[in-house]
């Protein structure tokens, strides 16, 4: 047969419960802060390859502004059009391949960043 509790042994056992819940509840609390720091970081992170992006794309841009001035400025003063423009094309093809490792890199930092987030329900 059971026996009844008594007073002090309610007490002893519901401050058991109670210590295991605010043990879990701490560690709940303890993940959400790490999912909030991490969304930070995150943010910074897109934020921080926003800015190389544009970057880059300016580059890109200057750098065909620049190439299409020295063809310009070659025909007008009729000098080696050949070699100016092997010049632009190595100029233009150093910014292609730097806009393409930018853009790698950004792809694999936008995978990896949706490889670690969680699944959602």
């Amino acid at each position: 047969m059971i026996e009844p509790l008594t007073r002090p042994e309610l007490d002893a056992k519901l401050e058991t419960i109670e210590a295991r819940m605010d043990g879990r509840l701490a560690r709940i609390e303890d993940r959400f802060a790490a999912m909030d720091e991490t969304m930070r970081d995150i943010k910074t992170m897109v934020h921080n390859q926003r800015k190389t992006i544009w970057g880059a794309a300016a580059t890109t841009i200057a750098l065909v502004l620049a190439a299409m001035a020295l063809f310009v400025s070659s025909f007008d003063s009729g000098r080696d059009t050949a070699k100016t423009a092997a010049d632009a094309q190595a100029i233009a093809a150093q910014a292609q391949q730097e806009t393409a490792a930018a853009l790698t890199q950004i792809r694999q930092i936008v995978s990896d960043l949706r490889a670690a987030q969680p699944p959602q329900k």
